[in-house]
């Protein structure tokens, strides 16, 4: 990949966000010119920036967007932005075989016209970011398939006192080297490299998301709301096999037996992302159970190249 065309992408998307900002302050500013006792001396000024108002003040006629600077120079590299409320959890999620990258990070208040539930009552809007918002989201998502940040100010601090903060976070889906294998309830995931490789835990999730993935006809599935804590999961799995040729993660004796139980009685299954060096494609081997697709935003494209002796799944 080549690092000067993605510095160049991140850079110019970053101008792009934050000049849409300006770009929107400087019309509201314009939108707000009176006529005043000069008309005659500016007639065709006013003329002019009338055909632009309404009496909300909002445009009659939008130009139509043409591709940014970000879309001609990389139009390999889709971007992303997420916004949630204070004290939410965002989740960001790329397809099986791509990693994250935090391009933007905005915790704070810079309109009253997001997280609002007062629309009447005024609220700050001078409330910025910070300084060290992008490394918090970065150390918990880059190079990550998916992860979650939570909208706190206990990871960002709290830039504005008593004002209902939220998080936006813009970022890219990038090429990367991961595999993917899951395993049902019962069983376990067991991941084996080619000797001199070792595995590195991208992310690991457990609980019950999908539809029709590990369905047994005796326990019927009553919830897609079911999810363990992400960086819990991930860790357990990561103590378990970074820095190993072969690890197996099972299910009963790695999460259940330690208390990782997203909803009891329903039936489960762990997904466990992994850097391959051997592979620069995502691979994915189902459980027995069931075979395994994904429907958006996770849309699966993933190559079963990988041969049983290489990646499988073991019973407990």
């Amino acid at each position: 990949m080549n690092s000067n065309c993605l510095g160049i992408c991140i850079l110019l998307f970053t101008i792009t966000i934050r000049g849409r900002a300006v770009g929107k302050r400087h019309y509201r500013n314009i939108s707000s010119i009176k006529e005043s006792d000069t008309k005659e001396k500016h007639e065709k000024h006013n003329q002019n920036i009338s055909e632009w108002e309404t009496p909300d003040d909002e445009p009659k006629h939008q130009p139509e967007p043409g591709p940014s600077h970000l879309e001609l120079t990389c139009p390999m590299y889709k971007h992303y932005t997420k916004t949630v409320c204070e004290q939410e959890t965002m989740k960001l999620i790329c397809l099986p075989g791509q990693s994250i990258k935090i391009i933007d990070v905005f915790y704070g208040r810079n309109t009253g016209e997001i997280c609002n539930y007062e629309p009447q009552k005024t609220v700050t809007v001078h409330c910025h970011s910070p300084p060290r918002s992008m490394a918090e989201v970065e150390k918990r998502c880059n190079s990550r398939q998916v992860c979650s940040v939570r909208a706190h100010n206990d990871v960002f601090t709290d830039p504005c006192p008593y004002t209902l903060k939220y998080l936006r976070v813009s970022y890219m889906c990038l090429e990367e080297p991961l595999r993917t294998v899951s395993a049902c309830d019962f069983h376990a995931v067991k991941i084996t490299c080619p000797e001199g490789e070792t595995i590195k835990v991208n992310s690991a999730q457990y609980g019950r998301y999908k539809t029709d993935v590990c369905n047994i006809k005796a326990i019927k599935v009553t919830t897609l709301t079911c999810e363990a804590d992400l960086e819990k999961v991930t860790k357990i799995a990561a103590d378990r096999c970074d820095g190993r040729q072969s690890c197996k993660v099972h299910i009963k004796e790695h999460l259940l037996d330690k208390g990782v139980d997203p909803c009891y009685a329903v039936f489960k299954h762990l997904d466990v992302n992994y850097q391959d060096p051997s592979s620069p494609k995502s691979s994915y081997f189902p459980a027995s159970l069931s075979s395994y697709s994904e429907s958006p935003p996770l849309l699966s494209v993933i190559s079963s190249s990988t041969s049983p002796s290489m990646l499988s799944i073991a019973p407990v």
